[in-house]
């Protein structure tokens, strides 16, 4: 499993932060790029798929090793569908970025809202299983 990875991309108003990841070794490559907010959906799609290859190309990770890409998007989205039901700050709205992502990359895509990704992330890697309960505000775009 250490050698297994997962690309994961927040997606925000104004940046795209691509990071390769596992567990055990954490971030091993990031790459950051600006976010142009009066794109189109399709401008969207090949904005998110150059970042994944660019960040991918950028580490010492094998093609083959990475499992899935995880997108964590602003807003109302369905994880189940793909679906991104609205994206204010990026005036996407009954949007399925997965199937469309998918269309261009050779991994699985995972969609969940941002700040639930980040605190999961808190929950399992910064906490001890003492917590049971944890506030999480974020401030962005």
């Amino acid at each position: 499993m250490p050698n297994d990875f997962i690309v994961s991309i927040d997606m925000g108003g104004t940046k795209q932060l691509a990071c390769v990841i596992n567990s055990s070794d954490g971030i091993v490559a990031r790459l950051k790029q600006s976010t142009d907010p009066q794109s189109s959906e399709r401008d969207y799609i090949k904005s998110i798929a150059k970042i994944i290859k660019n960040v991918i190309k950028f580490c010492d990770v094998y093609k083959k090793n990475i499992k899935a890409v995880c997108l964590g998007m602003a807003g109302s989205v369905n994880p189940y569908k793909g679906s991104i039901y609205l994206a204010p700050n990026l005036g996407l709205k009954n949007f399925n970025i997965k199937k469309l992502l998918e269309n261009e990359i050779d991994y699985t895509v995972l969609l969940e809202n941002d700040v639930n990704l980040a605190a999961l992330g808190i929950k399992y890697f910064e906490l001890d299983e003492s917590s049971k309960n944890i506030l999480a505000m974020f401030i962005g775009t």
